[in-house]
């Protein structure tokens, strides 16, 4: 477990992991959006019969994030003080995330390195698209001025969503083995939620990243009751630059 520790912090450049606890996502604010309400983030995060058996929740499992924590790594107090007051403004009420990490000695051998799961509940629908609304722009900026990130094309998930990626490597039995991120940003109603997946480059196109972003999707109608039972099973898709 040494080894995934060390890793999670250097999978993305540092101006993205600022990102995670924003959750920063594709989307417009325009009108009255309507859409299911979610009261608990967790109530809707992927459970570990869902994730593969390799990997295991990060510490003691998943976390609640306050608006305060997330913006605890803001560049200064000013800038700290403005992202609480986004946050705020918006109406985030509460987030849950967990961290599944391969206890592999080996994970270049099964693939997968780590998945990871946010979920982010606001007050209302049009709270919800707001943040959207704003964060996409962020993203956009940051993954034009990156060039191991770029944008990715897939199918929709939710009302609406976006998917990139990031590239590094990470040492392994004293290698640099090439690695990839891949991310599912989307929002369902007054959710929003980032599924990601880090991945061996050379054995993946994100398709478990949007694969578990559909789980995840699936849930919310679940919950709220807009979806009674389970939908049938669709066929992967297809991921692209």
């Amino acid at each position: 477990m040494g080894h995934v520790l060390t890793m999670r912090w250097i999978l993305l450049p540092s101006i993205l992991l600022v990102s995670i606890l924003l959750l920063a996502a594709c989307g417009g604010g325009d009108g009255q959006p309507a859409g299911p309400i979610i009261q608990d983030p967790e109530a809707v995060a992927l459970q570990i019969s869902e994730i593969p058996t390799a990997l295991v929740p990060e510490g003691e499992g998943g976390i609640h994030v306050s608006n305060e924590e997330a913006c605890a790594s803001a560049t200064d107090e000013v800038e700290k003080q403005a992202c609480i007051e986004r946050l705020n403004s918006w109406g985030r009420r509460d987030h849950y995330q967990v961290l599944y990490t391969s206890t592999d000695t080996n994970p270049i051998l099964s693939g997968v390195f780590e998945i990871l799961v946010g979920v982010s509940v606001y007050d209302t629908v049009a709270g919800a698209a707001a943040s959207f609304d704003y964060n996409a722009k962020r993203l956009k900026d940051i993954v034009q001025g990156n060039p191991d990130a770029s944008l990715l094309q897939t199918e929709q998930v939710g009302d609406e969503s976006v998917a990139w990626v990031s590239f590094t490597t990470v040492p392994l039995n004293n290698l640099d083995v090439p690695i990839a991120t891949y991310v599912v940003d989307f929002r369902r109603g007054n959710t929003i939620v980032r599924a990601q997946a880090t991945i061996a480059r050379a054995l993946g196109k994100g398709d478990e990243a949007v694969e578990y972003a559909r789980r995840v999707d699936q849930r919310i109608l679940r919950v709220s009751g807009q979806q009674a039972t389970p939908a049938s099973p669709e066929p992967s898709s297809s991921v692209t630059p």
